[in-house]
């Protein structure tokens, strides 16, 4: 039964209309067709990729904000939405991906390149690389990092030891 409202001066009263005909819901098409939800099974490679680029920035994210300590593996899944298994298989524990959280950030950071202007006399270089070497080194991200990495320095000594290493190779 359909209703209709009969309108009187500041009375109304639904009235019953059995006659009228239902009308079909339309509903406008998309072009775009519905993204497919993944029915479980093993991720792509591609998937994979993204899946831990995700959690190492993720995970870098929180070890910076919230020191080794307060930073939970559990955190970590839920931001960067993956299993809590994922992170154990992948890993191993939160030792394992703090340090491969700070490998890659080290990593990306070394892999910036000082753009040197050679021309000119040696003091006019030596100037400009200076400078260059202080714009590097106050990156935001890069005195966060440093300020991290010696906070944990004595609860891991050999991944610091390797960084610096690294850093004296390069």
């Amino acid at each position: 039964r359909y209703l209709k409202i009969v309108h009187l001066p500041r009375v109304f009263i639904p009235m019953a209309i059995p006659s009228m005909p239902r009308l079909a819901a339309v509903r406008p098409r998309s072009k775009v067709p519905p993204r497919r939800r993944s029915n479980g099974g093993r991720p792509t490679k591609e998937q994979i990729v993204l899946r831990d680029e995700r959690l190492l920035n993720t995970a870098r994210k929180l070890f910076i904000a919230n020191g080794f300590s307060a930073t939970t593996l559990e955190n970590i899944a839920k931001q960067s939405r993956v299993a809590l298994r994922t992170i154990y298989q992948q890993y191993g524990g939160k030792e394992e991906i703090f340090a491969a959280a700070i490998q890659r950030a080290v990593a990306q950071i070394q892999g910036l390149e000082l753009q040197l202007d050679w021309d000119g006399s040696i003091s006019q270089v030596l100037r400009a690389a200076a400078r260059k070497l202080v714009e590097f080194c106050t990156i935001p991200e890069a005195v966060v990092l440093q300020r991290l990495m010696i906070a944990e320095s004595g609860r891991f000594p050999e991944l610091m030891f390797s960084l610096s290493q690294e850093g004296h190779a390069k």
